[in-house]
């Protein structure tokens, strides 16, 4: 399907409307196609180096094609090989995305609070320049032959009709249940994980260990894109009531994994630093206080916030 949307911009996802009567084949193969057009609509876009958003939406997009194929107890599967060139190009926009946010975000955040520390302005100067190199990386893989055929591979891939319609793990296990069924039985079940999750989540008495934190996070995440997939099967309010609450959760997890990622790139900087002998280290002391502080206020927000979702109901 082509897209109206200009190719010189970030793409959002685009809104999906499944019909209650559909099938699951069809149901299927609209949620994938709807998570391939933001990918392609993205890739395009940061072909031509206009926007750095469009860096995250592409990353958004691949990693809601993985939510999507999680729905399906992955019946419908990727090639492996195809895979492990998503998974490559995933981890190389992750990289260019981390230090999007960390040079243009976290480090902006610590200087606004201590506008009088010189050093500060400098450090996130020097990180700026890491990011662009990371980000003219993006656009030179992305440039390539490897990734055309990487993109025309994925397209072939959903085309092929028999991926989906003669797949007998998805034909003989829900031919005949009714989506609306179905999609309850996913929320539960991811619901009920997510539940459990929580549990490890708070067993430290000091805060959840990171990779935890990291999990749960994921799993917050892919509940999130899966609500967002199946709405308009549900009531609105019950389902938008839902989402609001995976959402704030998902932003608190998003702050405090953005800290874990900041920490890992200030000490990244340091040793960098140590061996062109810059004088950053007391901006990157401070600044790795400021996010000690700032995790421990953000998991006090994620408790409070925990509390309040396992209130709510499903839809």
């Amino acid at each position: 399907m082509s897209s109206p949307r200009p190719q010189t911009v970030a793409v959002k996802a685009y809104k999906l409307k499944l019909r209650r009567q559909m099938k699951l084949e069809p149901a299927a193969r609209a949620i994938l196609e709807n998570c391939l057009e933001q990918i392609r609509d993205n890739y395009a876009a940061i072909k031509t180096g206009a926007d750095p958003d469009c860096i995250r939406q592409m990353h958004v997009g691949l990693r809601r094609l993985h939510s999507a194929l999680k729905i399906f107890d992955h019946s419908v599967s990727v090639p492996e090989k195809l895979q492990a060139e998503l998974d490559y190009l995933s981890k190389k926009l992750g990289e260019a995305r981390d230090w999007q946010v960390f040079s243009g975000f976290t480090l902006v955040a610590i200087e606004v609070i201590a506008p009088t520390e010189a050093q500060l302005s400098r450090l996130q100067q020097a990180a700026l320049r890491i990011a662009e190199k990371k980000q003219k990386g993006i656009y030179t893989t992305l440039k390539s032959s490897r990734s055309e055929r990487l993109m025309s591979a994925l397209s072939a891939w959903l085309e092929k009709s028999a991926l989906i319609e003669t797949d007998k793990s998805l034909k003989n296990k829900h031919s005949t249940e009714k989506l609306v069924s179905f999609a309850q039985e996913v929320l539960f079940h991811q619901h009920k994980k997510l539940l459990k999750r929580g549990k490890k989540l708070f067993k430290a008495e000091a805060g959840a260990d990171p990779r935890t934190n990291h999990q749960c996070r994921i799993d917050i995440k892919n509940a999130r894109y899966t609500c967002k997939f199946l709405e308009n099967l549900f009531n609105q309010k019950d389902i938008n009531v839902y989402i609001n609450s995976l959402s704030t959760l998902q932003d608190i997890l998003g702050n405090i994994n953005d800290g874990v990622v900041a920490g890992r790139l200030l000490q990244d900087m340091d040793q960098g630093i140590a061996k062109r002998q810059d004088n950053h280290t007391a901006a990157i002391n401070f600044s790795m206080g400021y996010l000690l502080s700032q995790d421990q206020l953000q998991q006090q927000k994620l408790r409070s916030n925990w509390k309040k979702f396992k209130d709510i109901h499903l839809p």
